[in-house]
């Protein structure tokens, strides 16, 4: 989590650290555990939505959404205040990150997102690529275990790229080529993601084959 707030928002929180129980590490987590619990959940009082919303669990659900929707905002706000202050710091930068991009993001007409949209993309892009991220990482290391002799590769790989430096540079990346491989290979094999959660809202042609609007 962490490093997901330091890279996509340039934003510092150290919560893998926090003892705080209600720190963003421990909310997501949390809402992951009870939005996995609704969805197998055997009693139809948890799929209706109105009824749902009464139960212990319904309750703790949106509570921690609400505390999550604040910690979005509150990154959201600084940066604004950060734009006011210095106008030129997104232009300054080598590369934007994603909140740079929401907050500077302009249609055709040049009218921008609204705060609403911008805390829902960050709110899913760290609720997302938090528990994502973990479960590929998990399985990309049990998937290289299974099979030392391409762990070693990758290890051999890694090490000839660092060429003894500790930390990984952005120009190393295309270099890992067989590392990137297995990742690839691990995502195939054990996807992070178990459903896609899509509805068409229109009918939708592909290379002439027609998914129908309404389909997930």
């Amino acid at each position: 989590m962490d490093v997901i707030l330091r890279c996509s928002f340039s934003y510092k929180s150290d919560c893998q650290n926090s003892d705080l129980k209600d720190n963003i590490a421990s909310v997501i987590s949390e809402l992951n555990t009870l939005w996995s619990d609704r969805s197998i959940s055997p009693h139809f009082y948890d799929h209706i939505e109105c009824l749902y919303r009464l139960t212990s669990h319904g309750k703790r659900f949106y509570h921690l959404c609400s505390v999550a929707h604040k910690a979005s905002e509150e990154i959201i706000e600084k940066r604004k205040q950060e734009l006011i202050a210095n106008p030129d710091l997104v232009s300054n930068k080598k590369c934007k990150d994603f909140l740079d991009i929401l907050l500077t993001a302009k249609d055709e007409d040049g009218q921008g997102l609204s705060a609403l949209e911008i805390r829902n993309e960050v709110d899913t892009f760290y609720f997302a690529g938090h528990d994502t991220t973990a479960s590929s990482m998990t399985w990309i290391l049990y998937t290289l275990a299974g099979h030392p002799e391409y762990q070693d590769k990758v290890y051999q790989e890694v090490i000839n790229v660092l060429e003894g430096r500790e930390y990984i540079e952005w120009n190393d990346l295309q270099k890992l080529e067989f590392t990137t491989m297995c990742i690839k290979e691990s995502l195939r094999l054990h996807g992070g993601v178990p459903g896609i959660e899509r509805r068409t809202t229109e009918d939708y042609t592909i290379h002439g084959l027609t998914i129908p609007a309404g389909r997930e």
